[in-house]
């Protein structure tokens, strides 16, 4: 079951709803369990439904997602924040069906994941770890970002797609710090990723059109040398087809003049 300790509060969002318009100010509001072909939208697991029905000395059954005992259940809101007690009941229940609803961001930290919400849930302690790894992932980030030549820059930003070839070094620098201060983790996968090298070589590969994608397939000449990237990279690394790669390097250096 989730941990039930601590307490979570409810804020209304400043920011126009889905309808188009603003609620009036201590206006009421309400969410409820949405009904769809798997019953009533609770956020409970069945695990839950169990314990909380003991606690509660419900029926077996009563919080299941097909149960009546949803049509008529309402979560009242208004634009006060509303505190939720993870260790009651009630609250807990409240919580979940929050949860669940489209109309309630499930953290401050990734409102853009909840278009139409209205509300937000505001976990400090999860919040807060949530900022404590970013915090680690960008210091990671900037430790390598900082040992990086504007060449490796450059072979970054390619492997995330952005072209690079015709800007200047600040440029480069000043873009890839962007993305390193706005997404960390998005940099650092790169910076990770195995074959670091060999997927620049094959991207270079690809611009001056030596090696082609074809069907998803990676084609040298009429010959495909893997079905995906990394089964390309595998042949590539593979000692029996180093003439080929010498061939490449060729291209790819004749490419440069």
């Amino acid at each position: 079951m989730t941990d039930r300790k601590g307490k979570v509060v409810l804020k209304a969002l400043k920011r126009q709803s889905w309808s188009g318009f603003h609620r009036f100010p201590k206006c009421k509001d309400t969410v409820i369990a949405s009904l769809g072909r798997g019953g009533y939208s609770t956020g409970l697991t069945q695990g839950e439904e169990k314990e909380l029905e003991k606690e509660l000395q419900m029926k077996q059954g009563t919080l299941g997602k097909y149960s009546e005992y949803w049509q008529d259940y309402t979560v009242i809101l208004n634009d006060q924040d509303k505190t939720l007690k993870l260790d009651s009941p009630r609250d807990f229940i409240d919580y979940k069906i929050l949860m669940a609803s489209n109309r309630v961001a499930n953290s401050v930290n990734d409102l853009t994941d909840w278009p139409k919400a209205e509300y937000v849930l505001y976990d400090a302690e999860q919040d807060a770890k949530k900022d404590n790894l970013k915090i680690k992932e960008k210091r990671k980030a900037y430790k390598t970002f900082n040992a990086l030549t504007s060449t490796e820059m450059r072979n970054v930003l390619k492997l995330m797609g952005k072209k690079s070839a015709n800007s200047s070094d600040t440029l480069i620098e000043n873009t890839l710090a962007e993305i390193l201060d706005d997404n960390p983790k998005s940099f650092n996968d790169v910076i990770d990723q195995p074959d670091f090298k060999l997927r620049v070589f094959v991207e270079d590969l690809i611009n001056i059109n030596s090696l082609r994608i074809r069907g998803g397939h990676y084609m040298f000449g009429d010959s495909a040398i893997g079905h995906d990237l990394d089964s390309a990279l595998l042949y590539l690394k593979d000692p029996k087809n180093q003439d080929i790669v010498l061939s490449l390097k060729s291209k790819l250096k004749a490419s440069k003049k």
